[in-house]
């Protein structure tokens, strides 16, 4: 049973050389989405157990950034080898993941998975949670309630119920905005629930970069591997 980490990272390398390290303690199968031009991000992904996929499809047809039809493209490539119990997590590029104990045999197979996130806006905000290893002072989105749609920053689903409930793998749009809702929406709102116990990190500004990056570039480095949850 085996878990297979797909991220979209378009110039969000800044961010992916803080994230990425966080993320190797819950996949040994980690594959980074991104364009032919975006060399920097290539160079961030040259890790074992880390791969690049390069997609034209992010401004396919007039697209501004088709996030949705690049990840389409890319899940239907690295899971060729997934069995029906594997499972996909698809990640944005600025998600922190704590230390988590995963067990997926524990999990419902025909349900998608969230968390909630707390957002870390800014480079002191970011030392801080380094330097303390909480981030329990960070913004929680709606409350942390449970009854949430799923969103796209997180999404962990049972490779074996993904291909039924979504065949097309990732819903397309012309933005990166709405393809994630439309994804989860394929498994009904009954089906979809926050791993208990999880809270995840979103670094840099919220909802501004739909159409690709306009945010400045963050600019930080410290180790963020010594944050746990809940507290972050």
């Amino acid at each position: 049973m085996a878990l297979q980490i797909l991220s979209v990272c378009v110039g969000y390398d800044d961010f992916l050389e803080i994230t990425l390290p966080t993320w190797r303690a819950w996949s040994d199968y980690i594959t980074i989405v991104t364009t032919r031009a975006d060399k920097a991000t290539q160079f961030t992904s040259m890790e074992p157990g880390v791969s690049s996929f390069i997609s034209d499809a992010f401004h396919r047809g007039g697209a501004t950034f088709d996030k949705g039809g690049a990840l389409g493209e890319a899940i239907q490539v690295v899971t060729a080898d997934l069995t029906p119990d594997d499972w996909l997590l698809i990640l944005d590029a600025d998600i922190v993941l704590p230390q988590y104990s995963l067990d997926l045999s524990k999990l419902d197979k025909t349900m998608i998975y969230g968390a909630p996130r707390r957002y870390c806006e800014t480079l002191a905000d970011w030392r801080r949670v380094c330097r303390t290893g909480r981030s329990d002072f960070l913004h929680l989105e709606f409350g942390g309630r449970i009854n949430r749609q799923i969103s796209g920053f997180f999404q962990l689903g049972n490779w074996g119920h993904w291909q039924k409930v979504c065949p097309e793998f990732y819903c397309s749009n012309r933005t990166a905005a709405l393809s994630d809702v439309w994804t989860s929406q394929k498994w009904g709102f009954g089906n979809q629930r926050f791993l208990p116990g999880l809270q995840v990190i979103h670094l840099g500004k919220n909802k501004v970069n739909w159409s690709g990056r306009r945010t400045q570039r963050f600019g930080a480095t410290c180790d963020p591997r010594s944050t746990s949850s809940p507290s972050a």
